[in-house]
């Protein structure tokens, strides 16, 4: 399994914001968050 995180400006995650997984069959879940760092939507 494959995780990539949102990053800030100086390049850190506090609080573990998934951006997309992406599991062993390579199907990916990609996450789109607004400005306050809630889920916009998925796909």
């Amino acid at each position: 399994m494959k995780v990539e995180y949102y990053l800030d400006d100086r390049g850190e995650n506090k609080y573990s914001e998934e951006k997309s997984v992406t599991d062993r069959n390579g199907n990916t879940t990609a996450y789109e968050r607004d400005g306050n760092g809630n889920f916009g939507k998925y796909f």
